[in-house]
């Protein structure tokens, strides 16, 4: 594969994700308030990604019911 079509199908992966990101901060916004700062929305779903990694949910950070390792 030529190196000018890798570089344009890496230039369509990060326009994807680019939309997908900017889809998930409306989305936050829409739901809580839609005057939040984008960059706090975009802060709030990076957040709920990582929780989710862990099995964790932003309302169980919220209310305190997290125990720390297992």
């Amino acid at each position: 594969m030529a190196k000018a079509e890798v570089l344009k199908m890496l230039k369509q992966i990060l326009n994807n994700d680019q939309k997908f990101v900017q889809t998930l901060v409306a989305s936050r916004k829409q739901q809580i308030d839609p005057k939040e700062p984008d960059s706090k929305a975009f802060e709030y779903v990076v957040l709920a990604g990582s929780l989710h990694d862990y099995g964790l949910s932003v309302s169980e950070l919220d209310s305190g019911m997290i125990d720390g390792w297992r």
